[in-house]
């Protein structure tokens, strides 16, 4: 009678153990899970922050200002959140928050449109100033250049050695007047 009760303990027992380690195996699991979403989350929070807001119409055009005393800070003094991506810069100046110098940010990035810049330390050979586009901005990155550019009706999307240059040219662009965020 002994030698059964103590099986049949020694099976719940081990039956228990095997529960334990595929709930703690089933937590680690969900763990990686959690952070790698965490990551992805991270990479595409500039395209959801590119995006146009939702009461704007497809296919209207709007200007995108940037102060000529705040362009040498928008790209120095601004660092991507990992490496390899590219960083926001300056505020929307239809913004009420983004209205002069280059410390104050809009509270609702979410919601429009910012002009993006390439990381200064990219090892990038090759550099993609978008002046008419679902986004505009200079990119280190062809695809996402091409991201902004594709399907848009007039978009304009040229390559450029240096980043200097690609800078150059879209501040120009600004100037000019010529920047467009075309939604779509």
């Amino acid at each position: 009678m002994a030698d059964t009760t103590s099986s049949s303990e020694s099976l719940a027992l081990a039956l228990l153990t095997d529960i334990v380690r595929l709930i703690l195996a089933t937590l680690r699991l969900a763990a990686l899970i959690l952070e790698n979403s965490a990551q992805i989350l991270n990479l595409s929070m500039q395209h959801v922050a590119s995006a146009p807001p939702s009461n704007e119409k497809a296919g209207t055009q709007r200007s995108v200002t940037l102060e000529a005393s705040q362009s040498d800070n928008v790209y120095t003094g601004a660092m991507p959140l990992s490496p390899g991506l590219s960083t926001f810069a300056v505020a929307d100046p239809e913004s009420p928050v983004a209205q002069k110098g280059h410390e104050k940010s809009c509270q609702h990035t979410l919601f429009r449109p910012l002009p993006l810049f390439c990381d200064p330390k990219t090892l990038s050979r090759r550099f993609y100033c978008v002046t008419v586009g679902r986004q505009v901005g200079v990119f280190d990155s062809s695809v996402e250049a091409e991201e902004y550019t594709i399907y848009v009706k007039g978009a304009i999307c040229k390559g450029y050695g240096t980043r200097q240059e690609a800078i150059d040219v879209f501040l120009a662009a600004h100037n000019r007047g010529t920047t467009h965020v075309i939604g779509g």
